[in-house]
């Protein structure tokens, strides 16, 4: 038999670049994984033909990893445009249900029935995957390590998407082990550890979510890879080696060898895959020391500060502090300020943006529009590069406060316990072209003086009047609405015993 040769093509790209590659196994059979976005179909299936020595090409099995169209919509180009010259034996993939897209990203609801009566057209067998499952092409198999129906409800663990619902598997042949992660995130990381742990390591990996919000740096070092394949453009793979946690980590902190991005172009990596004489390892800036600031101490107040009012009077005890911020959509910086204080167990915070990007009631306010969310963390980071996904990052323990914008007053809800855990108490203001937040949030007692904690402030809403957000309201790569992302910043607990 042949040895098994990935490739990993090169797409048309927009932000994230889509994911695309095509199989050879060891028997001659052909499987497809996702194939990236509607544009790329074309490509796609030319590639197919010339490897099938110029005839109607046909595929094996047809992995999808999850929904989005970056990975669903070039299977759904080539069956509407080839269905005819082209046989696919088998479609493997399995997507969350309504309820979850519902609740997740609605705009699903429409595009996953858009994709399926499109493949339809291809007259395969859709083959639901379960965790454990192997599929074998002569000398190569397919193991699932991973499914969506693996992930905790909605209501036990709110802090996952539609990533998280990836199909994770893992391929083996030549006496090397390949691991295909689609975009999974935390939520789908923490499930894996758990129940892989150590049987996490692969020699050759690919890297969740093009790097961007990617997996934790914990769930790369079980994964320990000497080889990465990196789906995404290199404009965007500097951006987000530099500014997202885990992608630092696994391209510059661990034992790699070779990236291949697919950037550079359309890859045929051969099993076993090796480093390339001159491999592609970039330079990558080492995290700095943290730090601990005496005099970011707050006071302590007797009275408790007017939350339904963020200008009152109530507030003047304490200066505002600056936080480095930016608007994410153009990468401009943003002035952008907090004001603390202590009463009792409860930590006052004041945040003030000065951008009024958050929407009136009535235009387009709603759980997929305005939001601010406060993380919190046991350790403190002070990187400035370091971006509110990071903050949450491998830590022990976080809190991710989400309040939607719903008339003046909005209620904090708790997402997840920070030590013995919390409770929020929230309201909004938009004046003067500025936007005001203020949040009460019940601190546990498992803190003393002199502790540090770890904050950093995210809120997301429409531009100004008449425009419309995308389906994901904490999207960073959203064209319309106005993003800011504040810098991780550090606070001590003053009056905890």
């Amino acid at each position: 038999m042949k040895k098994p040769v990935i490739h990993q093509l090169k797409t048309k790209g927009t932000v994230l670049d889509g994911m695309s590659y095509v199989i050879e196994c060891s028997d001659d059979s052909i499987v497809v994984i996702d194939g990236a976005m509607y544009e790329d179909g074309d490509e796609l299936y030319r590639y197919l033909r010339e490897l099938c020595g110029d005839k109607d090409p046909v595929v094996d099995a047809w992995f999808i990893t999850h929904a989005h169209p970056d990975h669903t919509y070039g299977a759904k180009a080539v069956a509407d445009k080839y269905s005819d010259r082209i046989t696919v034996k088998k479609m493997i993939y399995r997507f969350p249900d309504e309820e979850f897209l519902k609740n997740r990203e609605p705009d699903c609801l429409v595009q996953i029935p858009a994709f399926e009566n499109s493949v339809k057209l291809f007259g395969a067998e859709h083959v639901i995957p379960e965790t454990g499952d192997r599929y074998c092409f002569g000398d190569t198999e397919f193991e699932v390590l991973f499914t969506c129906a693996e992930l905790p409800s909605l209501e036990e663990y709110s802090n996952q998407c539609l990533n998280d619902t990836s199909l994770v598997f893992r391929i083996y042949a030549e006496g090397q082990s390949v691991l295909f992660l689609g975009d999974v995130q935390e939520a789908a990381n923490s499930v894996m550890i758990k129940r892989h742990g150590k049987y996490l390591k692969s020699d050759v990996c690919q890297v969740a979510h093009h790097g961007c919000f990617s997996s934790t740096s914990r769930f790369y070092d079980y994964i320990d890879p000497e080889i990465l394949l990196w789906p995404v453009s290199e404009k965007y793979f500097g951006s987000f080696v530099k500014n997202t946690y885990a992608s630092r980590h696994v391209a510059g902190e661990m034992r790699v060898k070779d990236i291949y991005l697919h950037g550079h172009g359309t890859f045929r990596l051969e099993l076993p895959i090796k480093a390339r004489i001159e491999p592609f390892l970039p330079k990558v800036e080492a995290l700095p020391e943290i730090e601990k600031k005496a005099e970011m101490e707050i006071p302590f107040s007797e009275a408790a500060p007017d939350l339904d009012d963020p200008l009152s009077g109530s507030w003047d005890c304490d200066k505002w502090r600056e936080i480095n911020g930016k608007i994410i959509d153009n990468r401009t910086p943003c002035k952008s300020y907090y004001k603390a204080m202590w009463r009792d167990n409860e930590l006052y915070l004041n945040i003030r943006v000065d951008k009024s990007f958050v929407s009136e009631p009535d235009k387009w306010s709603s759980a997929w529009c305005d939001t601010a969310r406060i993380y919190f963390t046991d350790e403190v980071v002070t990187d400035r590069n370091v971006t509110w996904s990071d903050i949450e990052d491998d830590q022990k323990g976080y809190s991710n406060i989400k309040i939607y914008a719903e008339e003046k007053n909005c209620g904090g809800k708790k997402i997840k316990n920070l030590g013995a855990g919390n409770a929020c108490r929230s309201s909004f203001l938009v004046e003067d072209g500025r936007f005001y937040l203020t949040a009460c949030i019940q601190m546990p007692s498992v803190h003393k003086k002199g502790d540090m904690i770890g904050l950093n402030i995210e809120v997301a809403g429409v531009a100004g009047p008449g425009e419309k957000r995308s389906y994901n309201a904490v999207s960073v790569f959203d064209n319309h609405g106005g993003h800011f992302v504040s810098s991780p910043f550090a606070i001590a607990f003053a009056k905890l015993s």
